[in-house]
């Protein structure tokens, strides 16, 4: 798909969604993000904008359309900071759901969904394979494997001075992105050091991000920069890309 056909179904009319359908379009990519704090610098779309980013580019890559991004996520470890908004998983799987049966119902056989937000990642997986039994004939494929998706984030950083403990919620990884797309977001004088030490998973569900930093940073923005970001969104693109390619052909 070239760069100057739409691909976002939002700013598409019914009929060119319609056209593009009857033209070979098979697949679509849902990316599910938040609304949650990550620390002073940057905004409480942070996983919903990442998910723009990447999702994007994706669907250019794979012939693909993107759906209207979900914006709301599984968030409750984040509530003790302002302007996190949470949902429960059995409202975001519903909504899932509904996204997937709309879009199977236009004639859509493939539907690709993307965590952006480790929150949202057991739902998504939790759901999938019952979405995929209702809808005969449609190949529901969740893209939702946290640390699939932080390996490939290590992997693209390792090289740059960057230690796994950096790139965690607020940290390098989703500084550089933004950096690279969205830099005007981000409060710059506002970019600290955050918590980067071992964290235990199940204490951040049970107990919140409070437990390991006052500012709701994981990571170490300090270390991010533009470029870095940028190699990020190409490392992560290509690793979705070949998924969904592998995962459609038959």
């Amino acid at each position: 798909m070239t760069k100057n056909k739409k691909i976002k179904i939002q700013e598409m009319t019914s009929k060119e969604i319609q056209k593009a359908i009857e033209n070979g379009v098979e697949t679509a990519i849902i990316m599910v993000g938040s609304t949650e704090q990550h620390g002073p610098h940057l905004p409480t779309s942070t996983d919903s904008l990442i998910g723009e980013i990447l999702g994007e580019k994706i669907a250019e890559k794979t012939n693909a359309l993107l759906a209207p991004t979900i914006q709301v996520g599984c968030s409750d470890h984040h509530m003790t900071f302002e302007g996190t908004i949470t949902i429960k998983p059995d409202t975001l799987m519903n909504l899932i759901k509904d996204y997937c049966k709309s879009l199977a119902q236009h004639g859509f056989k493939n539907i690709a969904i993307i965590c952006t937000h480790g929150g949202n990642c057991a739902p998504i997986t939790t759901i999938a394979p019952e979405i995929s039994r209702k809808l005969d004939g449609v190949k529901v494929i969740p893209l939702s494997s946290f640390e699939k998706h932080i390996k490939v984030w290590n992997d693209s950083t390792k090289n740059h001075g960057i230690k796994p403990g950096d790139i965690n919620h607020g940290g390098a990884a989703e500084t550089s992105i933004l950096l690279a797309e969205y830099p005007e977001l981000i409060k710059k004088q506002e970019i600290k050091k955050g918590y980067t030490g071992e964290i235990n998973p199940s204490t951040i569900f049970t107990e919140g991000l409070q437990a390991y930093t006052e500012t709701g940073v994981l990571g170490n923005p300090e270390k991010a920069t533009k470029k870095l970001g940028e190699k990020i969104i190409r490392d992560s693109v290509n690793y979705f890309a070949e998924e969904i390619k592998k995962q459609t052909k038959n």
